[in-house]
C-alpha cells in the first residue's frame, strides 16, 4: 500500500500508515473523520470528508493550542481485492493552520520581472504550484 497523507508526506506499507497516524494523533488525540460522501467506480473510492479534534500536541512546528479544529478533506482510494492499494488525502491544511494558529496573511513568493511565457516564449502557460495559493482569501489581523 502507498499513501498520501495531508500532512505532506508519503508512506508504503500498513507500518509506515500506522507510522503516519501515529503522527496525526499525537497532534489531535481524539482525531475523528467523518465520511460525508462516498463514490466508489470500478476499483477507485472517493469520499468527501470532515476531520475533527482537539489540537494537544505539536504539529507544523506549533505548539499545543488546546483548540477544537474540523477542516474538509477529499480522498481517492484505489482497491485491489478487499485491500487498500493506494490513497491519496487532501485536506483543507490551510484551514486548519488558521484554525491553530490565528488568521495569517500568507507571503506570496517574489515576482519575476516578466511572465514566464514572455521570457520563453511559449504559447500556454500552465500555473505554477503555488498560483493558487495566492489566490487564497488573506485576513489581516487588526493593528
Amino acid at each position: 500500500m502507498e499513501f498520501r497523507g495531508s500532512l505532506g508526506v508519503t508512506v508504503r506499507g500498513i507500518v509506515g500508515f500506522q507510522s503516519y497516524m501515529s503522527t496525526v494523533r499525537l497532534a489531535f488525540p481524539d482525531f475523528h473523520n467523518q465520511v460525508e460522501d462516498m463514490v466508489a467506480e470500478g476499483d477507485q473510492v472517493v469520499t468527501r470528508l470532515t476531520y475533527t479534534g482537539t489540537h494537544l500536541g505539536e504539529i507544523f512546528g506549533l505548539a499545543p493550542t488546546g483548540k477544537a479544529i474540523s477542516y474538509g478533506g477529499i480522498a481517492v482510494f484505489r482497491i485491489s481485492g478487499d485491500r487498500v492499494v493506494e490513497g491519496w488525502v487532501m485536506g483543507d491544511r490551510w484551514g486548519l493552520f488558521q484554525q491553530i494558529s490565528g488568521p495569517v496573511a500568507p507571503i506570496p513568493p517574489a515576482y519575476p520581472a516578466a511572465p514566464p511565457w514572455e521570457q520563453s516564449g511559449i504559447k500556454h502557460y500552465i500555473a505554477p504550484p503555488w498560483f493558487s495559493w495566492c489566490l487564497l482569501p488573506r485576513s489581516i489581523p487588526a493593528a
